[in-house]
């Protein structure tokens, strides 16, 4: 489901060796979280290219007590642009973090923390209203566009429906000799695979 979020723990499956840059983790962390920022799981594609999403240091490589991190495969996400320049050095102190965390998908159930409603991120937990309040999940502009795509799928997934009718009662009236005109059901097949593949985008 599109913009879902997990509802178990990832376990990392890339081994990728030390690079001598964090940069270099990329590709591995695009693999690793199937193109799609952990945080808000937005999909490459609809509104982001490969070169708009980054790095993300879930410890932060900006404080001092994470710097030996800024390396360390387990320690890195992939992110959108968006989400990692909000992010930027946040981490709770001390006495708060136990609550106000940012849920990761490697450390953390992110379902029980945050889900998805018609478009808007709702927290189900302190951590989740901290990941709200720091990354900005629910600002206007995301939700409009999240609310676009969830609405063309289903206009796309009403089509998917009434293309496969269409196609069914094509072929039932040619095994029953009825003439039909050339590539009646050639041409409807087409409209079922573009439809598909358009729903496969959207839905990253």
């Amino acid at each position: 489901m599109t913009f879902a979020y997990p509802k178990s723990s990832h376990e990392r499956t890339e081994a990728p060796p030390l690079y001598s840059n964090y940069r270099q983790f990329k590709p591995h962390l695009r693999a690793e979280f199937k193109g799609r920022c952990v945080y808000c799981r937005t999909p490459e594609g609809p509104r982001c290219a490969f070169d708009e999403y980054g790095v993300d240091h879930y410890r932060p490589k900006s404080l001092s007590q994470f710097k030996h991190l800024a390396r360390v495969y387990s320690n890195l996400f992939y992110c959108c642009a968006a989400c990692n320049r909000r992010k930027g050095p946040y981490w709770p102190t001390i006495d708060k973090e136990a609550k106000e965390f940012i849920p990761n998908p490697c450390d953390h159930v992110m379902f029980e923390h945050l889900t998805y409603r018609n478009g808007e991120v709702v927290a189900k937990t302190e951590a989740g209203r901290k990941a709200c309040e720091v990354l900005d999940l629910n600002n206007g502009r995301f939700v409009t566009w999240r609310r676009g795509i969830l609405d063309t799928l289903s206009v796309l997934e009403a089509q998917v429906g009434t293309l496969t009718r269409q196609l069914l009662a094509a072929e039932t009236k040619i095994a029953t000799g009825e003439f039909l005109p050339v590539g009646t059901v050639a041409h409807v097949r087409t409209a079922i695979d573009n439809a598909k593949a358009s729903l496969s985008f959207l839905r990253g």
